[in-house]
């Protein structure tokens, strides 16, 4: 599952011309989301949210 969400993570950020850089922050860095959108790490749903 965390996988389809890393897929939908980024399909909606690519759909809206947001980069990885402009949702990184203090609490996730931008290889975090990376890796999230490539299925290769997990990320809390409180960090999801704020996303």
């Amino acid at each position: 599952m965390e996988k389809e969400l890393g897929k939908t993570l980024r399909r909606l950020r690519q759909g809206k011309q947001v980069s990885i850089s402009s949702l990184a922050d203090e609490h996730l860095s931008k290889s975090q989301i990376s890796r999230f959108e490539r299925g290769e790490s997990e990320i809390s749903c409180s960090r999801l949210l704020n996303l």
